[in-house]
């Protein structure tokens, strides 16, 4: 492994946050959010 350990979950956190905001994700935030108001 070339990859320290702290740059590899640098990594992994931004794949994880780019994965999130091109998914549905903010639209389940969204209706979770509405869910909570009713």
């Amino acid at each position: 492994m070339n990859c320290t350990l702290p740059e590899r979950i640098h990594f992994f956190f931004w794949e994880t946050v780019t994965g999130l905001l091109s998914s549905d994700y903010w639209a389940l935030l969204l209706v979770f959010c509405k869910m909570d108001e009713l």
